[in-house]
């Protein structure tokens, strides 16, 4: 075998046992929050103040692949630039967007973390993971 032939078989084992786990959130709890990699998706009252809908998916800034938190499913997404009461000030500046979730079915993808799969009815917001020594934005 050469090390053409090596690398391939590496290669193609290493899709047969590649796997997304997917985690699945089936209650709309406002106050919970969950994370995938640096994003935080915060639950929020229905009657949170939320933003012009937006025609995107994508729920963080950014054209890295560390950004691709893509929402799929019946989703609409909001801008958004509230804090919850309960998050302190110097979390200004870390929101991204807000989003509600109209039923099964919906899910936010990213290739390298866990998706999660929304089984509720609700809104969220986004918040981005912060370097508290900074006070600037962590990104994968």
């Amino acid at each position: 075998m050469n090390v053409i032939e090596a690398i391939k078989k590496v290669e193609n084992h290493a899709k047969e046992i590649s796997k997304q786990d997917t985690r699945v959130v089936n209650e709309h709890v406002v106050g919970n929050v969950v994370r995938q990699g640096d994003v935080y998706i915060h639950f929020v009252d229905d009657s949170f103040k939320v933003g012009e809908e937006l025609q995107i998916k994508q729920i963080a800034d950014g054209v890295s692949m560390g950004a691709r938190h893509i929402l799929k499913g019946h989703v609409k997404v909001y801008e958004c630039d509230t804090l919850p009461e309960y998050m302190h000030s110097d979390f200004d500046g870390m929101v991204s967007y807000a989003f509600d979730v109209y039923g099964d079915g919906a899910v936010l993808t990213h290739p390298e973390h866990a998706h999660i799969e929304m089984g509720f009815k609700g809104r969220c917001i986004v918040t981005y993971q912060m370097d508290m020594r900074t006070r600037q934005r962590v990104q994968d």
